[in-house]
C-alpha cells in the first residue's frame, strides 16, 4: 500500500531529549488536557501529533497548542489510513 503525502506544522528544528508519538482519530475532546499533563511534566520532549484525517477539529486544537508550545509537530494524514500505517 503507498502511504499518501502529510503535511507537517510546526518548529522541524526543535532539540529535544525524547518524543513523545502522539496519534489522534477523533480526540478533540482530549488533545488539550492530554498535551497540557504532558508539557506539565517537564520532560524536554517532542510531540509529534498525527492526525488521521479526523473529523472533529483535532487538527485545529492541534494548531492552537502550537502557539503555547513550541515543541509539539502536527503531521496531518490526507486520508484515514489506521494505526498500522
Amino acid at each position: 500500500m503507498k502511504i499518501p503525502e502529510m503535511t507537517i506544522e510546526g518548529n522541524l528544528n526543535v532539540n529535544s531529549h525524547a518524543g513523545i508519538i502522539f496519534p489522534t482519530y477523533c480526540e478533540a475532546a482530549n488533545n488539550e488536557k492530554l498535551i497540557d499533563e504532558i508539557q506539565s511534566l517537564k520532560l524536554n520532549a517532542c510531540i509529534p501529533v498525527i492526525d488521521d484525517s479526523t473529523p472533529d477539529g483535532t487538527s485545529n486544537i492541534v494548531q492552537m497548542l502550537q502557539k503555547r508550545y513550541e515543541k509539539i509537530l502536527l503531521l496531518v494524514r490526507p486520508k484515514k489510513l489506521g494505526l498500522g500505517t
